[in-house]
């Protein structure tokens, strides 16, 4: 058990390598799957057997007793394997982890080894207890001196990400791939391994068996899951949630008057994972109104007598071990049962990785237990449907009402891009008509026959999101104004619409709709906001530059942080001329005059810049905008050292762009400073890691400061990415090694 432990951690590298080299066949996978097993559990396994009859011969020295005896080690084998089983589940795990309870285990069996040879009457009890107390020594100092395990690799999700690594042609790409964020919480629970994540400095995700469950990426998906179900339920109390996650759909949930919210979550550690998105969830894990039941939800649904107004399903995708059951005919008529008369069911599904035959059973399934129900897409690849005993409907005055009284809300819609709770109707698509003539003859996923916990897996991996949305796409309802046209103009309810398209990522969709309503009112500059971010968002930069010139002529003096921003996406011919036209207008934003800055470095003019910086510089001299391009100036000028000491401020000032490390390892390579540029390059390359320019950059620093095998494995790495790479190649040569 001891010698496997190494092995671990190259499991997911084997795993890799075995799937790369036999193809994608589902047969294949499982076959890999059983062999990279049985590779860490056969050698045990087999000295596991061996023991029994080790210790009937060592406990049986008469013939005339071998029944008693072999049936006294076989009931103690018994009740230790009950005891090892139960301690081993429920407190070792939990308490130690997979590691230290493999050591754990190593130490219970080396005493009990130890004393059966104590206890061994035969002779040369002397010498085998010499040669055992030796070698149970030479295993504790080696289980002392293991490293422990990276739970970045551990968590990297092979099984699942396996088309992402094996694009990367080398196992030292793959492991950067794998290392290339920090682990904020790690915990092997009892159901699953739950970790948080951080990339670069504020980006968070969490994962279940290194499958990403959640991610401040998938805050639309998380937050309508929650608000759309709301909305058309504001009068809920009493909501049932099955599946914690990040918490984001609890504390849209919680966002509105509501007594009572269950979560019923069947990982205790998911709770704990939870906590570390507070800056997405607020303080809702500490809400007196919500209650985590750590139980199975499906069987909590059978056996609880509670009925709720609204009930959430959110589990994990349907090809993990387990998660099929939720998606049955027969748990959907439980559900049902558990609603109170005009209650709503609301389950979330996802058409990534999933064939059109699995996605149209689950669409008929739900379809089977539900009169009423509608389909919605939120983010591009997840969708929600909603299904009722009775008709369901957006009260779109109350909506208004309720989006004006809560902050809560309007911060989270600010936040994914949408000013008023209309925008929700753009999400909508199909009504039980369309689904039921998409869904037509698709198979029903029961108990019985659990076609779905089979099938979903051999999707796995594969881009099926546009095929699916495309055979989709001619059953979706255009969303209409005639029930709301009393309440909002028609010019309106295409801006509205437009931003549920963009945020979905319909971008042609909402580029239609935002027309629409320029079409309609021509003087709102808002709408060419909108599209100027959808045209950028396009690649469309010179469209995009036009109607934000047309925003400006509208609104000349308001807040302009958005076109700022969007002046990142533009050329920097057209950003110049919008960074002029804010700084005349008398804004203070700082980002005009670094803008222009940067653009004066970039055509070689240092002169120009420094005159911008310095007007910047009346603003706020010490804002890291103004450091950085200050720092930038100052390499431009030769003042590598000086460079360093702004950029090195900049850093401390909480700035941590590709961009600034890229700067920074540039400087000190000037300072000949080789393993600070060295370093500088490697986080760089972690927030771009495809840049080929910096990873020569990192590979020539490694090589100057004599770390001569691993500017062996860079320069490789780049020749494996490009193999007409001649610096690289150059690199090799330097170090006298062949390619």
């Amino acid at each position: 058990a001891l010698a496997t432990i190494p092995l671990f951690e190259k499991l997911p590298l084997i795993f890799v390598r075995l799937h790369a080299g036999f193809g994608d066949s589902f047969p294949l996978f499982l076959g890999i799957q059983v062999a990279v097993s049985f590779l860490v559990m056969f050698p045990s396994t087999l000295l596991f057997g061996m023991t029994f009859p080790l210790v009937v011969r060592l406990f049986t020295q008469s013939l005339y007793r071998v029944g008693s005896g072999v049936g006294t080690i076989y009931a103690v084998n018994t009740v230790g394997a009950i005891a090892g089983a139960f301690a081993g589940g429920f407190v070792f795990l939990p308490q130690f982890g997979i590691q230290m309870s493999i050591v754990i285990g190593a130490f219970i069996n080396l005493t009990v080894g130890y004393i059966l040879i104590v206890a061994d009457p035969h002779p040369g009890r002397v010498r085998r207890s010499v040669l055992g107390s030796v070698a149970a020594a030479a295993l504790v100092f080696l289980a002392v001196r293991l490293p422990a395990w990276d739970p970045r690799i551990l968590t990297s999700g092979v099984t699942v990400y396996a088309s992402r690594y094996k694009s990367l042609p080398t196992d030292s790409l793959r492991l950067e791939e794998m290392r290339q964020d920090e682990v904020l919480y790690y915990r092997e629970g009892l159901t699953a391994t739950v970790s948080v994540h951080r990339l670069h400095r504020d980006y968070l995700y969490l994962k279940t068996n290194g499958k990403t469950d959640g991610s401040y990426g998938d805050s639309l998906t998380m937050l309508l899951t929650g608000y759309i179900p709301m909305f058309l339920k504001p009068d809920a109390k009493d909501i049932a949630i099955i599946g914690l996650g990040t918490g984001m759909t609890v504390r849209a949930v919680g966002a509105f008057p509501v007594q009572s919210i269950k979560v019923l979550e069947i990982e205790p550690a998911m709770a704990e994972a939870a906590a570390f998105f507070n800056g997405k969830i607020g303080g809702i894990l500490k809400d007196p109104r919500l209650d985590i039941v750590f139980s199975d939800g499906r069987n909590y649904m059978l056996a609880t007598p509670q009925l709720y107004d609204l009930i959430i399903s959110e589990p994990s995708n349907p090809w993990i071990a387990g998660i099929a059951s939720l998606f049955t005919q027969d748990f959907y008529a439980v559900a049902k049962g558990k609603l109170k008369p005009g209650g709503i069911f609301a389950q979330w599904i996802h058409v990534y990785s999933m064939s059109p035959d699995d996605f149209r059973m689950v669409l008929r399934t739900f379809a089977e237990a539900f009169p009423h129900l509608s389909v919605w897409n939120m983010q591009e690849s997840d969708f929600l449907l909603i299904g009722s005993t009775s008709p369901v409907s957006f009260d779109y005055p109350r909506a208004r009402e309720t989006f004006a009284a809560n902050q809560t809300i309007r911060w989270d819609f600010q936040s994914l891009g949408f000013t008023d709770p209309y925008a929700l109707q753009g999400f909508y698509r199909m009504s039980r008509k369309e689904l039921s003539a998409f869904a037509e003859g698709a198979d029903l996923n029961t108990d019985d026959n659990v076609r779905l916990e089979f099938s979903a897996p051999r999707s796995l991996g594969k881009p099926t999101s546009e095929l699916n949305r495309g055979l989709m796409q001619s059953h979706w309802i255009a969303p209409s104004w005639e029930p709301f046209k009393h309440q909002v103009s028609q010019a309106q309810h295409h801006y509205l619409i437009a931003q549920s398209f963009y945020a979905n990522g319909a971008y042609e969709r909402a580029l239609g709709e935002s027309s629409r309503a320029i079409g309609l009112d021509a003087k709102n500059a808002d709408y060419y906001l909108l599209q100027s971010r959808i045209l950028a968002t396009m690649d469309r930069s010179d469209d995009a530059f036009v109607a934000a010139q047309r925003a400006l002529d509208l609104r000349p003096t308001a807040n302009h942080t958005e076109i700022l921003t969007l002046c990142e996406n533009f050329y920097t011919r057209h950003a110049a001329v919008i960074y002029k036209r804010i700084i005349e207008s008398g804004s203070k934003e700082l980002l005009p005059y670094t803008g222009l800055a940067d653009i004066a470095l970039h055509g070689g003019d240092i002169t120009q810049a420094g005159q911008w910086l310095d007007r910047a510089a009346k603003i706020n001299s010490q804002d890291p905008k103004v450091l950085f391009t200050r720092g930038k100036l100052e390499n431009a000028k030769g003042n590598a050292s000086d460079a360093i000491a702004l950029f090195e401020d900049t850093r401390k000032s909480g700035e941590d762009s590709a961009s600034l490390f890229s700067a920074l390892g540039e400087a000190y390579s000037k300072t000949r400073q080789w393993e600070k540029a060295a370093s500088a390059y490697e986080m760089a390359l972690k927030r771009h890691r495809k840049n080929i320019a910096w990873r020569l950059a990192w590979a020539r620093a490694l090589h100057h400061a004599g770390k001569y095998r691993e500017a062996e494995e860079k320069y490789r790495e780049l020749l494996a990415i490009n193999p007409d790479f001649t610096d690289a190649w150059r690199g090799l040569k330097a170090l006298r090694k062949r390619y």
